[in-house]
């Protein structure tokens, strides 16, 4: 066996400065002191070390022959296991080199020694045979270097059992939840860590269960405060938080001692800080950053039977790799060394920085080096627990509340009565669970309910308990007494049938990736619905692990978020227990695929404005499921933008308690957040959030600004739980244009509109500014178009600008036959330049087809007559202009087209139009409409026929037709027939419901003949007399048949 081989050079020291004869002496420096420290520790190492644990190791170095500490002093360390060295071959370094060497060190100042860490998992694994070996690099000056190293051997590392330490975050009386980082390993735990005798390197120390947070809000006197402990708000959370414990199950077993659960509640609205059921595994503290981590390891050690006491360290304490140094920032804790004026753990209220942990019995580090929870070994699991939960008075007089016993199909393991006060002085239980078996065996198990809190006026008393009982069979009774079964509290007597549930919803098979509502029925003949009492679990695997989703619960539905559980594909399993008292049962629904929704994408969108103007732009969500916060940083240049405020989006408006606000957070950085009070999500699809307004700078140029940044998204859901975000690929951007809109100059109706022969007419239109001014920097092309009816029609289709005005001539080539016998329509023109997206449409004008001569929306005997004189070449008067109503009388032929005369083949087009007959030339492209009409071109050709002037007898000629075939309408000239010449119908026109109107123009007797019937005649005959005229001969002749087609006239020889 090797021994520590220490060299007493500072007795040799200062034997020899106190000989004044002697020389001055070399500097010389030694090993005086080797102290191996997990938390706490004595000069000898007499404090038991758990392997694998995080372990510092402090050198203490004698110096002699100086006058002053000794700077520049490093060295190495060495550790060996079973001969085996674990540490790097050239050693490990000291954390604190270059060290000064005090002349008098003090285990109180953590820089008096020379420190060297190990940080978990160490190497160092149980043994009895581990050595540490420490070399001092000389100094300058220093001769004797023979005594530079120095060791300690022999130490013994033990096994400890790693406890699972589950936490939950709760939100109370709307005070949200405690942040995730707050709270999350290495942080909440940081305290606990230095303190626990255990393997603080093993990941399932401390995690956060994976079930959902909880919402808890029994406020009773509504002062927001957490009150109680031992008290009725204080009592049923720690109660809620076992039932919960209950439900945590790992490879197919249940919970054990081992198993401990805390709840985070956010800030300190907690009147004692925290509180604990003492012999417990379940507690809850506060999340104040001075005290937090503090509170949580001093509830902790009440979960392993401690008490308060007031007591100060006994030991000098070290906090192994500075764990809670300035983590988080605020704890005000610094430095590793804690030295014996901190209190111990279990002295109530205190700071995280002024308390630590003492050693000693039975409360201190060695009452957790040596309790039963932290022996290595396996447990010993029953199944078919009785779980017993239940509520005294703080007096401990009465029961408040014995929950239904819950029995679980799970093996676990019931939490041992935890060590007694003193050293061989046994605990001390005031009351008892006796339990009769269906064979009438007693069952009786001592329990005591004392919770505790951290309350520097300390509380303990009576409150939450649990009780586990194994018990192979059923249970025909249980009650609650006190030690002595004299005076009993409550109890049960197991009902003849058990609960039976069926789930309504989901089922079996079903996918959950959004909120849910889990719906059960139960029936219980021999039980009362206040009677029973129900708890939910979600297991990911098929049942082999289990997280709890519902408990407590006295109504037969559940709410369950599936993003706040592990995913499933196929594997998951609802679970809904219920219990009437003594009989518990249980329903699955298998097979589910669970998943929590994808990652939300926030986004910015892009507008257009000009220089000098505001510009308002949307912030998204692709879909707002649950989304009942957000936050987003948006990247700006502030060169060209300026913020000018924000504005809740048309979604987060509509909805109800919605704020919003915004801060710049760095340069060109503008932050908005948005939440809803109280707490509630957004439903789901695209949803705006947000509406940013910027003020474009009056300089800023034309074009495309650099798109936004998008940073930093941050989505909550109403229980304060991160929902995941991205930022969309393609943030938006503000582009500045030259113009803001078109105005266009009024434009003068009617505009003749037709498909074949469209009228054209002028049209101008201006660019303008936001200010309403000329934007005469604009120079673009307008796309342009008619409507509402007519659209594609209008030509050309586009207007070119310059200096912000457009000048064109345009047509509308629009048919508006189906909308006889109507024959007018409003219309509009637009101009849209959709590159810098800007539009602007005209005031309305009457688009009006072909043969309205008048533009009255209906063609009749008016338009008729005006197509008469224009054929006589006859005054016609306006409105509408002149020029419109030549081009509403030239009317198309069977050909579609038109020539450049107005005469009788047109008026007879236009009589046949008011008569309803159909058209020459039918039209459909483009228009208002389907013309169901057929045309009016026949399939028989026209047949020619001749036409004469006779003389009839003085002053009297006849017009004689010659084979005249369905003859509708006739125009003459005639020559030298005298101003007084008269004409009268004649043969077979007479009586045939014709009509002639004359003209003397220049000599020339003009006549126009047609029929009011649109009927036609034929045959050989007389159809004009012209009477009192001088000697007329026959000019030009026109002639129509009963559609308005031309028919070929031949003089008769």
């Amino acid at each position: 066996m090797r021994r520590s081989r220490l060299i007493p050079g500072l007795i040799l020291g200062m034997l020899m400065t106190a000989s004044t004869a002697m020389p001055a002496l070399c500097v010389d420096l030694t090993v005086a002191g080797i102290e191996v420290n997990q938390a706490t520790q004595t000069p000898t190492n007499t404090i038991t070390l758990v392997a694998e644990r995080s372990t510092a190791v402090r050198v203490t170095i004698g110096v002699t022959g100086a006058s002053a500490a000794v700077t520049g002093v490093t060295g190495r360390l060495h550790v060996f296991v079973d001969g085996v060295e674990i540490t790097p071959v050239a050693g490990l370094l000291p954390i604190n080199a270059p060290f000064t060497a005090p002349l008098a060190p003090q285990r109180a100042n953590e820089n008096d020694t020379l420190n060297f860490e190990l940080l978990a998992p160490t190497g160092i694994s149980v043994s009895t045979n581990v050595d540490f070996h420490v070399d001092i690099n000389p100094v300058a000056g220093e001769t004797d270097t023979t005594n530079n190293s120095g060791e300690v051997n022999d130490l013994s590392f033990e096994c400890r059992a790693t406890p699972h330490l589950f936490f939950t975050r709760i939100n109370f009386a709307g005070h949200g939840l405690p942040a995730l980082s707050t709270v999350q390993a290495g942080t909440g735990d940081a305290f606990v860590r230095g303190i626990l005798p255990v393997n603080d390197g093993d990941p399932l120390l401390y995690r956060q269960g994976l079930f959902p947070t909880l919402t808890f809000n029994q406020d009773d006197n509504n002062n927001g405060i957490l009150d109680g402990c031992p008290g009725a708000e204080s009592d049923v959370l720690l109660s809620l938080l076992e039932s919960c414990r209950q439900l945590i199950v790992s490879n197919g077993f249940g919970t054990d001692d081992r198993t401990f659960l805390f709840g985070f509640i956010n800030g300190n609205p907690i009147s004692g800080n925290g509180c604990a059921s003492v012999g417990g595994r379940v507690s809850y503290g506060n999340t104040e950053a001075i005290r937090y981590q503090r509170s949580y390891a001093h509830e902790l050690t009440h979960n392993f039977g401690f008490s308060h006491n007031g007591s100060f360290l006994n030991q000098v304490g070290w906090d192994v790799g500075a764990r809670l140094p300035n983590n988080p920032a605020g704890n005000n804790t610094s430095g590793r060394v804690k030295p014996t004026s901190l209190f111990d753990i279990q002295v109530p209220g205190q700071l995280t920085n002024s308390a630590y942990i003492k050693t000693g019995l039975p409360d201190g580090y060695n009452g957790l080096l040596g309790h039963p929870t932290l022996a290595c070994g396996g447990l010993d699991f029953s199944s078919q627990v009785l779980v017993v939960q239940g509520i005294f008075n703080s007096q401990g007089t009465g029961l408040i509340q014995l929950k239904p016993v819950f029995r679980y199909p799970w093996p676990s393991r019931p939490t041992p009565p935890p060590p007694p006060p003193e050293p061989l002085v046994p605990r001390v239980f005031p009351f008892q669970v006796q339990v009769v078996d269906a064979n009438q065996n007693v069952i009786s198990v001592p329990f005591d309910p004392t919770v505790a809190d951290d309350a520097i006026d300390e509380v303990e008393g009576p409150g939450t308990f649990e009780v586990m009982i194994p018990l192979a069979g059923p249970a025909n009774s249980l009650e609650i007494t006190d030690a002595s079964g004299a005076t009993m509290f409550g109890g049960f007597v197991r009902s003849a049938t058990p609960p039976t549930v069926r789930v309504r919803s989901p089922q079996g098979g079903a996918t959950l990736e959004g909120p849910t509502k889990i719906m059960w029925d139960v029936v219980d003949p021999d039980s009362s619905p206040s009677e029973l009492m129900f708890q939910a679990a979600y297991s990911p695997d098929k049942g082999q692990s289990f997280v709890p989703i519902g408990v407590d619960l006295t109504t037969n539905e559940l709410d369950f978020d599936p993003s706040s559980v592990q995913e499933s594909a196929g594997g998951g399993l609802i679970r809904i227990f219920a219990s009437d008292g003594l009989n518990t049962s249980f329903i699955d629904v298998p097979g589910l695929t669970v998943r929590a929704p994808l990652a939300r994408q926030i986004c910015i969108g892009s507008t257009l404005g000009e220089a000098g103007q505001r510009v308002t732009v949307p912030i998204t969500l692709d879909n707002g499921l649950g989304v009942a916060g957000f936050q987003v940083d948006v990247g700006f240049d502030p060169s060209l933008l300026n913020p000018a405020g924000v504005r809740l989006g048309a979604d987060t408006a509509a909805a109800t308690g919605w704020t919003i606000n915004s801060a710049m957070v760095g340069f060109g950085v503008l932050r908005v957040l948005g939440h809803s009070n109280p707490p509630a999500g957004l439903g789901a699809g695209p949803k705006e959030v947000a509406l940013v307004d910027f003020d474009i700078a009056a300089t800023a140029p034309i074009g495309p600004m650099t798109p936004f940044r998008l940073a930093n998204c941050v989505l909550s859901d109403p229980n304060g739980l991160q929902i995941p975000c991205n930022s969309c690929p393609q943030p938006g951007q503000v582009v500045v244009r030259p113009a803001g809109s078109f105005s266009f100059r009024p434009i003068n109706s009617p505009v003749g509109v037709d498909q074949f022969d469209p009228l054209p007419f002028p049209s101008t239109v201006e660019a303008l500014t936001f200010t309403n001014t000329l934007a005469t920097g604009y120079n673009g092309t307008a796309s342009m178009s008619v409507g509402p009816v007519c659209a594609g029609t209008l030509q050309p289709a586009s207007l070119p600008f310059f200096s912000g005005v457009g000048n064109g001539t345009f047509s509308i080539g629009c048919c508006l036959d189906p909308l006889l016998p109507m024959t007018r329509t409003p219309l509009k023109l637009q101009a849209t330049d959709a590159a810098i997206s800007i539009s602007g449409s005209s005031a309305p004008f009457n688009g009006v087809a072909k043969a309205d001569v008048n533009a009255d929306n209906a063609v009749n005997i008016l338009d008729v007559v005006r197509a008469i004189n224009f054929s006589l070449n006859l005054p016609v008067s306006s409105p509408p202009p002149v020029t419109f109503q030549r081009w509403a009388a030239n009317m198309l032929d069977q050909n579609c087209s038109v020539d450049a005369l107005i005469n009788v083949l047109d008026i007879v087009r236009i009589r046949n139009k008011a008569l309803g007959r159909p058209p020459l030339c039918p039209c459909s492209v483009g228009g208002v409409g389907v013309l169901t009409e057929q045309a009016a071109v026949l399939a028989s050709p026209v047949t020619p026929f001749s036409i004469s002037l006779e003389k009839a007898g003085a002053r009297d000629y006849l017009v004689k037709v010659h084979g005249a075939v369905d003859l509708s309408g006739l125009q003459l000239e005639l020559k030298a027939a005298g101003p007084k010449a008269t004409v009268s119908l004649e043969g077979l026109t007479a009586g045939r419901n014709w009509q002639a109107t004359t003209t003397l123009d220049q000599g020339v007797l003009k006549i126009v003949a047609f029929s009011n019937a649109a009927a036609g005649v034929s045959g050989d005959g007389a159809v004009l007399r012209i009477t009192g005229g001088g000697s007329p001969h026959l000019g030009s002749a026109v002639a129509a048949d009963s559609e308005g087609r031309e028919i070929p006239v031949r003089s008769a020889p």
